[in-house]
């Protein structure tokens, strides 16, 4: 049964590859365009979307930059939100935008160390990525069709090569040592968990009375404990390696996800990513 249509920016992205074919089993009608077919940042590509068209929801998704590995350019700021605001402009053509945001608009090291949406807005983040995404989630939230979903970390089956779960899970499997270099708190959430919170608010709409939302679970773990989890994945054991003994600040939030949401959680979203 066909629910409606979406337009989810950023779909062919790592998340969007995770939720995207679940939403489609649900019965969504999901437009991903890829940025071959339409670029963000041209206005008159993005207005394409929208010629005698109207979504019953829009997912944004869609960012350049914010890799650990490359460092970002002066020109990302003006990138992002070029490219959101081509979309956001169109708000008055849908009744739900869903942001999915990241927990870098805490600032980074946040306000405390599992801030809640209350503590959004009191530190402004210094970094170039930190900035666009707290400036694109203030915008969202000062829209009452906007929700926005703050996302420290995820994991799923299409991960890429070089992030933690899946460069451990193989390492794990392939008997090799597990490795960590900074070992500190983060959140991180199951991609099946993530689809439940989209799909929640897809399914009540607007009025919902929490709009800024943590995807995070209530346990927090170090990556040291997230390993030992992989390491007990079957009936072997490896090494854990890690790299450094200095401090670093966590990367959490304080849980408000909502509660009639059954979640399937860490562990067991990695014994349901590896089969084992």
């Amino acid at each position: 049964m066909k629910k409606g249509k979406i337009l989810f920016t950023g779909g062919n992205g790592f998340i969007g590859r995770q939720i995207v074919p679940l939403l489609e089993q649900e019965g969504w009608e999901i437009v991903r365009p890829r940025s071959h077919q339409v670029r963000l940042e041209v206005t008159s590509e993005v207005d394409s979307l929208f010629n005698n068209q109207r979504y019953d929801a829009i997912i944004h998704g869609a960012i350049v930059g914010g890799r650990r590995e490359i460092e970002d350019g002066p020109s990302i700021f003006y990138t992002n939100m070029n490219m959101f605001e081509n979309i956001f402009r169109h708000i008055d053509k849908t009744d739900l935008f869903i942001n999915l945001d990241s927990g870098a608009s805490y600032g980074r090291p946040a306000p405390v160390d599992e801030p809640s949406p209350s503590d959004f807005g009191k530190v402004i983040p210094s970094d170039k990525y930190g900035f666009f995404i707290y400036c694109i989630a203030s915008r969202v939230l000062d829209n009452q069709k906007g929700i926005n979903l703050r996302i420290f970390g995820c994991f799923g089956p299409y991960e890429e090569s070089s992030r933690f779960f899946n460069t451990n899970i193989n390492n794990y499997i392939n008997k090799k040592d597990i490795q960590i270099f900074k070992d500190r708190k983060i959140d991180f959430i199951y991609a099946n968990d993530l689809y439940k919170i989209v799909s929640y608010f897809l399914r009540i709409g607007s009025g919902s009375l929490v709009r800024d939302v943590n995807c995070v679970y209530n346990q927090k773990y170090y990556l040291s404990e997230i390993a030992e989890m992989i390491n007990n994945l079957d009936d072997h054991k490896v090494n854990i390696i890690k790299q450094g003994s200095y401090v670093e600040y966590p990367y959490c939030g304080s849980p408000n996800s909502i509660s009639c949401i059954e979640y399937d959680g860490l562990e067991k979203g990695m014994h349901i990513v590896t089969g084992k």
